[in-house]
């Protein structure tokens, strides 16, 4: 079982890898997006309770 596992899993692997590859860099320019402070303070209180 760990070797038909193996012989499927490298191949897979191997493909993946190539099409990631293919997709190249992100191309553009990001902008940076500022803190929510709100939700930050929310989503705490929502764990603590």
């Amino acid at each position: 079982m760990n070797k038909l596992l193996q012989a499927f899993l490298a191949p897979a692997l191997l493909l993946a890898a190539g099409a990631a590859r293919a997709a190249g860099p992100a191309v553009g320019e990001t902008t940076r997006q500022g803190t929510n402070l709100t939700a930050i303070i929310l989503f705490a209180v929502f764990v603590a309770a």
